[in-house]
C-alpha cells in the first residue's frame, strides 16, 4: 500500500522493486500477467487515485503506463490544493521579508508597558508629542 506521505513515484519504485524480487525467484509477473500487475498497482495506490485508475485499467498496456497516469492524477490533485503562503527568504543575502515574519513587541515579552509621558500613569497616554 502507498503510504500517506509517499508520492506515486516513490510507491512505484517500491512496487517495481517487489516485482524485481519475484523475477529473481523465476516469476516474471510483469511479462506473464501484465493485467494482474497493473490491477495490483491500481489497487495499492492512495484511495483517491484508485478509482481513476480502475476506470481506465483496460487502457493501460503496461505498468509504466499505469504509473504515468497515476502521477498525472496525483499532480492534478496537488495543483488544485490551496498553497500556504511562506515568508520570502533571499538566500543570497539572507534577508527575510519583514511583513511575513512581523512580530509585535507584545509577543516577544520584551516590551515595556505604555505610560503617559506627562504623568507616568499606565492607565492612559497623552496624545501630544513630547518635544
Amino acid at each position: 500500500m502507498q503510504a500517506s506521505d509517499e508520492s506515486v513515484d516513490q510507491f512505484a519504485f517500491r512496487f517495481k522493486n517487489i516485482l524485481h524480487q519475484f523475477e529473481t525467484m523465476g516469476e516474471n509477473l510483469a511479462e506473464q500477467s501484465p493485467n494482474y500487475v497493473v490491477s495490483q498497482f491500481a489497487s495499492k495506490v492512495q484511495a483517491q487515485i484508485t478509482p481513476h485508475l480502475t476506470m481506465r485499467a483496460a487502457e493501460f498496456t503496461s505498468l509504466n503506463a499505469a504509473i504515468e497516469a497515476a502521477c498525472r492524477i496525483e499532480n492534478s490533485f496537488t495543483a488544485n490544493q490551496p498553497t500556504v503562503s511562506q515568508p520570502h527568504v533571499n538566500m543570497d543575502n539572507r534577508q527575510i521579508n519583514s511583513t511575513a515574519l512581523h512580530i509585535s513587541p507584545k509577543s516577544t515579552g520584551t516590551s515595556k508597558p505604555k505610560t503617559c509621558w506627562k504623568c507616568g500613569s499606565s492607565e492612559h497616554t497623552a496624545f501630544t508629542a513630547k518635544l
